[in-house]
């Protein structure tokens, strides 16, 4: 089997990171906004007697129009100390460039899965390529990521611990800078492992560019909702949104900082256009839960403003103000946009989805 070395500031290191080793009632329906309140409903309980982990693991990344980046986190997956069973590819850009990336990994020795879909946004990139997936357990990451070598090793340990669906989230440190490409984005730092409940807030699990869950679970909840997300009206805040409905179906979910991925960092600019964004889609999933019946969604909104403020309150910087009220205000205003949304629609059943078009496979 060839060993593909990683591309671009992986290759600089030449190593793995040293890392320190280590369940319902019916949804309400006509009373959904003053049982949410009460917090009177509950949903349906992801169970399964079988073991999560049968030793098959898929990995999914989406990309649009950067072959380089993608390039890169094809690198280092496949120069893994585990390589999974699978890749799959959900391009939403230029076909034939990311077709070109691929042909040239082809005899890696992993099965490059390219699914070409003509509807744009991360969250239908995401459902379309977890439902390619063949593995019992999808690695999740984007194409300006680059996994640690121990990546898809470490979700392999943690799923095969116990026979119950779990979702797990991870570290998420910044690659080096590059130009003005300097402020980390969407960074988790904690190296504290960490077992989460219920009740504790889905900014805890991780963030979307590294995560794991068990497939059965992500396909029960319904996946990503597309209203939100990268490409989508609701901007961001898809991978807060499935990592809350995963956890409160009852899903084992916990935080793991031996999984590692290694993340671009933002311009100045960028990161405070972002600012905005992740509020509003905060915003945005907060009021639909509430549309929902959800009944923690109150609680959790007010857990975020609280934090917002603090954070707020003991800031120094003038950047720090101008980014946090940002995403204050861009938080209110995707609660407005979370008012006026349609209802949720459901994913696409498979790859004969009219959204997704040809789909081809190397090696």
């Amino acid at each position: 089997m060839a060993t593909v070395r990683p591309l671009g500031p992986t290759a600089d290191h030449g190593r793995s990171l040293a890392l320190p080793q280590r369940t319902s009632k019916e949804a309400c329906r006509p009373t959904r906004w003053l049982s949410s309140l009460l917090g009177l409903c509950e949903p349906a309980r992801v169970t399964s007697s079988h073991p999560q982990s049968n030793g098959t693991i898929s990995v999914v990344i989406c990309t649009l129009d950067r072959p380089g980046s993608l390039g890169r986190c094809l690198d280092a997956v496949l120069a893994g100390s585990r390589l999974p069973e699978q890749i799959v590819v959900i391009d939403q850009g230029d076909a034939e460039t990311t077709a070109a990336v691929l042909r040239s990994r082809s005899s890696a020795g992993v099965p490059l899965v390219h699914v070409r879909q003509g509807r744009r946004g991360l969250s239908a990139g995401q459902n379309a390529g977890v439902r390619q997936a063949h593995g019992d357990v999808v690695c999740v990451t984007d194409d300006d990521c680059v996994p640690d070598l121990r990546w898809v090793e470490v979700a392999e340990r943690e799923h095969a611990r116990g026979p119950r669906p779990l979702l797990l989230g991870g570290r998420v440190l910044p690659l080096p800078a590059e130009g003005e490409r300097t402020v980390p984005l969407s960074t988790r730092t904690s190296t504290e492992p960490a077992t989460l409940s219920r009740r504790d807030p889905p900014w805890r699990v991780g963030s979307g560019p590294n995560f794991s869950v068990s497939r059965e679970a992500y396909l029960a909840v319904g996946g990503n909702d597309e209203r939100l997300g990268t490409g989508a009206p609701g901007l961001a805040g898809n991978d807060i949104d499935l990592f809350h409905r995963i956890k409160r179906s009852g899903v084992e979910t916990r935080y793991e900082p031996d999984m590692v991925v290694l993340h671009e960092r933002a311009t100045p600019a960028q990161y405070r256009s972002r600012r905005w964004t992740y509020g509003f889609g905060m915003g945005a999933s907060v009021v639909a839960w509430i549309r929902d019946g959800d009944g923690t969604a109150v609680r959790i909104l007010a857990s975020w403003g609280l934090m917002r403020l603090r954070r707020l309150a003991r800031a120094r910087q003038r950047d720090t103000v101008v980014n946090e009220l940002h995403l204050l205000l861009g938080t209110l205003r995707g609660m407005w946009h979370g008012l006026r949304m349609g209802p949720r629609r459901p994913a696409g059943e498979g790859p004969e989805d009219a959204r997704t078009g040809r789909t081809t496979t190397n090696g």
